[in-house]
């Protein structure tokens, strides 16, 4: 007769903690971006997550054209 409230009350804390709403697939990427696009080269000219500054000799060459 004690095993079975032991039981219900194992059961409830179990599913409580189930309960929690997965994190979401882009907050999954935001989060995998966040730490791994700062690793980037001290020379590279990277001003953002994923952006850097474009190349001056390319913007030269079709803004002359």
């Amino acid at each position: 007769m004690k095993r079975i409230p032991a039981v219900m009350i194992f059961l409830l804390l179990v599913l409580y903690g189930k309960a929690e709403n997965p994190p979401s697939d882009k907050d999954k990427a935001v989060a995998c971006i966040k730490r791994w696009e700062g690793w980037h080269r001290g020379k590279m000219p990277y001003i953002g997550y994923g952006h850097r500054y474009p190349n001056l000799d390319i913007i030269l060459t079709l803004y002359c054209k």
